[in-house]
């Protein structure tokens, strides 16, 4: 019995690939199939097709992959309130033991091919060992085991407990992900079910959710289209997504009915900058600052773009102006610093650099770009401290100072090569 009903939820993923990834239809929204499986199923960035229970290959109408999870959601349209297939009932991996005896699927690629069929087969547990990745852990068996992607642990009450994560030789230990985070993202439904189409679209952006918040954005438009919110919310979803040219056209469809935004054209500043478009950028962040004068983020961001475009004079002004906004605002006084080496004021540079550092004394940047001002006046020692100070905070940045011609005057000095072998 345990087999048939989790063969009667099983979903075979992309079938047509050399090693296809299973699935399990889950519960879920209405009107959808939901189908939990492993990133396995889309890493070939391709169309996802699914063939369910004795029912021919159907394509996937929405992919959702959650927060810090190597766990995907597939989901298929049906226009019936419930899906046809049986939802495999969820259990709690966080009660797994060693010693528990589980049910895993042992069905090879050769199989799947043949029959579209899974077999179980009783395992022990002989050790949980948590990952440091977040919502992974490795589970121990006897007798070992070769699972595939998605192939699924149960209990003995035919519960999922997890999903494996890939294919491998055959082991006595595999890499699974226990299906806690989606049993939140289901009470997480449940508090957005009864919330506006807005409120449910920007609570889905609030949890880093983008691709299903770009969904409820599109869904709130559809209902309200003469509202500026949606098409804002549209279009920080998208920039998220690094879909900035989409960003843009959703931000302008939100001014085209609030012209005075303070905070979309500052977004649609930021789009154009992302795309290296820096005079629109300027213009953008002008509109913002127009319509109110002391929007800092604003006009920090006008100084990166003037920068951008070699106005090392104009940004210089602009992030003293912040400064007089804001004078613990450290990002400013690291970029005048910044613009002001750019322009060959290594002294001035470093007095700003040394003023970020007052403000934040961990500020790893700050210390960095004080180090290569430095390096520029041929200042060793000075440039060795703050360097060795950045790297403390921050060891990529060893990489960064290999590579960087402000520190070509260190390039023969032992101490030097010393500290950026930390980044190797």
């Amino acid at each position: 019995q345990l087999s048939r009903n989790l063969q009667a939820s099983l979903v075979v993923v992309n079938p047509e690939q050399a090693e296809p990834t299973l699935g399990f239809v889950v519960a879920g929204e209405p009107e959808y199939c939901t189908v939990l499986t492993t990133r396995a199923a889309i890493a070939q960035g391709e169309a996802v097709n699914l063939v369910f229970h004795q029912t021919p290959s159907q394509m996937v109408d929405r992919v959702q992959s959650l927060p810090n999870s190597d766990l995907v959601i597939l989901q298929r349209l049906h226009n019936r309130a419930d899906c046809p297939h049986p939802p495999l009932p969820l259990g709690n991996p966080d009660r797994l033991q060693v010693t528990d005896r589980v049910y895993l699927q042992t069905a090879t690629a050769e199989i799947l091919g043949a029959n579209q069929t899974a077999p179980l087969a009783a395992v022990s547990l002989t050790d949980i060992e948590t990952s440091s990745l977040p919502g992974v852990f490795q589970l121990g068996y006897q007798p070992p085991t070769t699972p595939l992607a998605g192939s699924a642990v149960v209990n003995r009450r035919g519960r999922l407990l997890a999903l494996h994560m890939g294919v491998g030789a055959e082991s006595d230990t595999a890499w699974a992900m226990p299906i806690s985070l989606y049993r939140e993202h289901l009470a997480v439904l449940g508090d957005l079910r009864g919330k506006s189409l807005l409120d449910r679209a920007n609570q889905l952006f609030e949890l880093q959710q983008h691709e299903a918040a770009l969904v409820a954005y599109d869904e709130a438009i559809a209902q309200q289209s003469e509202r500026p919110e949606p098409w804002y919310g549209r279009g920080s979803t998208l920039y998220a997504l690094e879909r900035y040219e989409e960003a843009i056209a959703a931000y302008e469809q939100a001014l085209a009915i609030r012209r005075d935004n303070t905070l979309t054209w500052y977004s649609k500043g930021n789009a154009l900058f992302k795309l290296q478009r820096y005079e629109e950028a300027i213009v953008a962040y002008e509109r913002a600052i127009d319509t109110r004068s002391d929007y800092f983020p604003a006009i920090n961001n006008l100084g990166l773009a003037q920068k951008a475009l070699g106005q090392t004079a104009a940004a210089s002004v602009t992030f003293e102006r912040v400064i007089s906004l804001r004078p613990n605002y450290h990002l400013a006084h690291n970029n005048l610093g910044t613009t002001r080496q750019k322009a060959g004021d290594y002294q001035g540079a470093i007095a700003a650099y040394e003023q970020a550092i007052h403000i934040r004394p961990n500020y790893a940047a700050a210390w960095y770009n004080k180090a290569s001002a430095h390096a520029r006046r041929n200042e060793t020692t000075l440039a060795l401290q703050a360097l060795n100070r950045a790297i403390a905070l921050r060891v990529s940045l060893a990489e960064s100072a290999r590579e960087n011609p402000d520190f070509a005057s260190l390039g023969g000095n032992s101490e030097f090569q010393e500290l950026v072998k930390r980044g190797k």
